[in-house]
């Protein structure tokens, strides 16, 4: 049994407005493997901290890979050497090793006067203690424009369904002796299978939602494509409309705007899905246990 976490952690600040990425790091050490959102580096909010470096101290157990979402020079002194990067992006840290890690770029599309960000998917292959590999993806889709949400969903259904077509992040002629490569190790093959995680900034009441998961049938209820995604949530009897992982303004009803999604080979694995509580972001965590070894 493996143990998974997604988080959006708002660079670390809970609501009581404290930046505190210790006592969110004490949530997230017994999990296996963590995808998280809004890990920045360097900015002036979070006191100029390498939230990366510092997760990855507070989590020495952990593999971890990050991907920058945004990513814009900022020079403290002139030259090269005085040079830093402020960073936004998602994050995947694992007790399991890595082996791979591909930060794909997401549609994007500016909102007349409201501020967005770019967004990516951090697509990784974990090898499991089995041998057997896991793909697992972090991602965080837009918050203002829910048109934009649906192509960034279908970008997702792409990333996943085209993979055996695109092929992993090397792929082609193999080999040591090969002048391109000049390694031993070569990636792995992508897993047939996909753990797609993260803050999607929608309700199950949006569209997008159904062009992940599938369609709602008046009589049948949700009828899940076998080439998409299952909501773990629902998989473990709970009903699409339950449960809180934001509620940051008070105008707006609490919502469900986190998940963990599997497609149709891990779904039976699935044993668990639970909401933590707790007030150390404006999201809440969604914690699943997987039957794999």
């Amino acid at each position: 049994m493996i143990s998974l976490v997604t988080w959006n952690i708002q660079y670390g600040r809970g609501r009581d407005d404290r930046v505190d990425l210790e006592r969110q790091a004490d949530l997230l050490r017994p999990f296996d493997v963590i995808g998280l959102q809004e890990v920045e580096r360097f900015w002036r909010r979070t006191g100029e901290v390498d939230q990366v470096a510092r997760l990855a101290e507070l989590l020495p157990d952990h593999y971890h890979v990050y991907g920058p979402a945004t990513d814009i020079l900022k020079q403290h002194e002139p030259g090269p050497k005085g040079a830093v990067r402020r960073q936004f992006g998602n994050a995947v840290f694992s007790r399991f090793p890595i082996l791979t890690a591909n930060p794909v770029t997401l549609p994007r599309r500016a909102a007349m006067g409201i501020p967005t960000s770019a967004r990516i998917a951090l697509d990784t292959i974990l090898e499991l203690p089995s041998g057997r590999h896991l793909r697992f993806c972090s991602t965080h889709l837009d918050h203002a424009q829910a048109d934009l949400r649906l192509e960034q969903a279908d970008a997702l259904l792409r990333l996943y369904r085209e993979a055996a077509l695109s092929g992993g992040i090397s792929h082609g002629a193999a080999g040591s002796d090969h002048p391109w490569w000049g390694e031993e190790i070569q990636a792995p093959p992508v897993p047939p299978d996909m753990v797609l995680v993260g803050d999607f900034n929608l309700t199950p009441a949006e569209p997008t939602y159904a062009r992940l998961v599938g369609a709602c049938d008046p009589h049948f209820g949700r009828v899940a494509h076998l080439d998409g995604f299952a909501d773990a949530w629902t998989l473990t009897g709970h009903a699409e409309e339950e449960g809180m992982t934001w509620w940051d303004d008070p105008e707006v009803a609490p919502r469900r705007l986190d998940y963990v999604l599997v497609t149709a080979g891990l779904a039976p694995l699935v044993r668990s899905c639970r909401i933590l509580p707790g007030d150390l972001s404006d999201h809440q965590p969604v914690a699943v246990e997987l039957e794999l070894g």
